[in-house]
């Protein structure tokens, strides 16, 4: 009798036992990871300058000391097709400075989470014209491109400053210039789109053709031809203004061209992915869409569009004309890329 008393207890001790260690796995995630909801991890991918970047970054340090902040670069080309092909089961929280032309093909495809609630941080912080009027993504920074030339470089080879797009076909400049490739940056392709709008494809193409004879490389980033150009290693650029203005205002001799046809642009804006909008990225959502952050960023890339912000770049031409760009879609830039020569 004893014996079965013994085993009966024996087993409701074990069966006592299963049930606590099976509560416990229940209410711990495995490997003991919080919630999403509860971490205060935040990553943002963007597109931003070494030069853009780091201050922000500092700022969101100050501002989120116990937060874990991922602040990681990658090229706008690279960023859209990791989101592409993640989706929403990404490690991507926040997506910064990405070209509208993708981020309106992602909305289309339901990637993002809702931005009603910054709506009136962006009507307050931004000129009308650059409000997205979505609930998808915010803008960012339009930013435009400009031809600029090195004036002692042409000076020391007793070469003129070139005054119309035809005239970097002479060959005069052969190798003392530099472009970014359409097909791998951003910067590059504002150019190729802008003639190819105001030129007609077959003429834009037979230009950027013969202009490669004079071009010493067709570079993958986007601010590579400024480096050369401020270095002295070329003459002309095709570069982003802002870059080039801040090169002035340090006191490298430069001087952006007005030429016919105005200046390209395009914008960038900012999105959080859907299932990603957590407290702590909320948080840092309102943070960079504050004065802190956006007139910081400012400061160094005017092109903002901010309502009551004037320039603190000295060398910032501020009666600039921007370009007609036509149709900036991703199905337009995939046919114009198939023909751009090089």
């Amino acid at each position: 009798m004893k014996k079965r008393m013994l085993a009966i207890l024996l087993i409701l001790l074990l069966a006592i036992g299963l049930v606590a260690c099976g509560g416990g796995e229940s209410e711990q995630p495995s490997g003991g990871e919080q919630p999403a909801e509860e971490s205060n991890r935040v990553v943002i991918y963007h597109c931003l300058s070494t030069t853009r970047s780091d201050p922000i970054m500092e700022k969101l340090k100050e501002r989120f000391p116990d937060y874990e902040i991922v602040f990681e670069y990658m090229g706008l080309s690279e960023l859209a097709a990791k989101l592409e092909n993640e989706g929403t089961d990404t490690d991507i929280d926040i997506a910064l400075d990405l070209g509208f032309v993708y981020l309106e093909k992602m909305m289309n495809e339901d990637l993002f989470a809702d931005t009603t609630k910054y709506q009136d941080m962006i009507k307050k912080m931004y000129d009308e014209e650059f409000w997205t009027n979505n609930n998808a993504f915010l803008p960012w920074s339009p930013y435009s491109g400009s031809v600029v030339v090195n004036l002692d470089v042409l000076g020391e080879k007793g070469l003129p400053v070139p005054a119309t797009w035809e005239d970097l076909l002479d060959p005069q400049y052969k190798d003392l210039i530099e472009m970014p490739n359409p097909a791998s940056s951003g910067t590059g392709y504002i150019f190729y789109l802008m003639l190819c709008h105001q030129w007609g494809d077959e003429k834009a193409v037979e230009y950027f053709t013969k202009l490669g004879d004079n071009v010493l490389e067709f570079t993958d980033s986007g601010s590579a031809p400024l480096k050369a150009l401020a270095s002295g290693e070329v003459g002309i650029a095709l570069c982003m203004t802002y870059q080039a203005a801040l090169q002035m205002d340090e006191g490298v001799n430069l001087q952006i061209l007005d030429l016919e046809g105005g200046h390209p642009w395009t914008s960038d804006g900012t999105a959080v992915i859907k299932g990603h909008d957590t407290a702590a990225v909320d948080e840092v959502m309102s943070y960079l869409y504050s004065e802190d952050i956006l007139y910081l960023d400012a400061d160094l890339m005017p092109e903002h569009g901010l309502a009551n912000y004037e320039s603190t770049i000295e060398n910032w031409p501020k009666d600039m004309k921007y370009a007609e760009m036509g149709e900036d879609t991703l199905a337009e830039k995939e046919r114009l890329l198939a023909l751009w020569p090089y």
